[in-house]
């Protein structure tokens, strides 16, 4: 069983290093659209947090991570536009509805995961939200359910 740890934001620093290197890797396959540099400015000008998933051993597999955006009608999105580490597929069904009980929290309508996997999106659908995956190229949004409007 994997968890999820948000980490506060006055952590950040400390809590990097177990994670670099995922997020180096993505910069390293994505040079075009990601810098450490954004990464890390955006979570600390608090624009994204940064959430770290775990294994049994509490050791770290993966990190994502995400923010909020407002739509012209109110609504709320949470957007996952940095995911990275080990083996994702196997504990992103145990941590998908981590993000879910977050966007509940937050009162998001929907949940917007950039640079997915197509496969994901099956994952997503069959086995943690029932919901039905998005239709744009590598993005991934599915419905929150009970939302309200703030």
């Amino acid at each position: 069983m994997y968890r999820l740890i948000v980490i506060p934001h006055h952590l950040l620093i400390s809590a990097w290093h177990p994670v670099d290197h995922f997020f180096q890797r993505l910069v390293r396959d994505n040079p075009d659209e990601l810098t450490i540099a954004g990464i890390q400015g955006r979570l600390l000008d608090k624009s994204e947090n940064l959430a770290i998933v775990l294994d049994e051993k509490d050791i770290a597999v993966g990190a994502f991570t995400y923010g909020f955006m407002n739509m012209d009608t109110g609504k709320i999105a949470m957007v996952v536009p940095v995911l990275a580490g080990d083996e994702a597929p196997i504990w992103l069904e145990d941590i998908i509805g981590e993000v879910h009980k977050i966007a509940i929290a937050e009162k998001c309508y929907e949940v917007r995961c950039l640079g997915c996997r197509r496969g994901w999106s099956r994952m997503v659908k069959r086995d943690v939200l029932k919901a039905p995956p998005g239709k744009e190229g590598y993005t991934l949004k599915f419905t929150v359910g009970d939302y309200n409007v703030r």
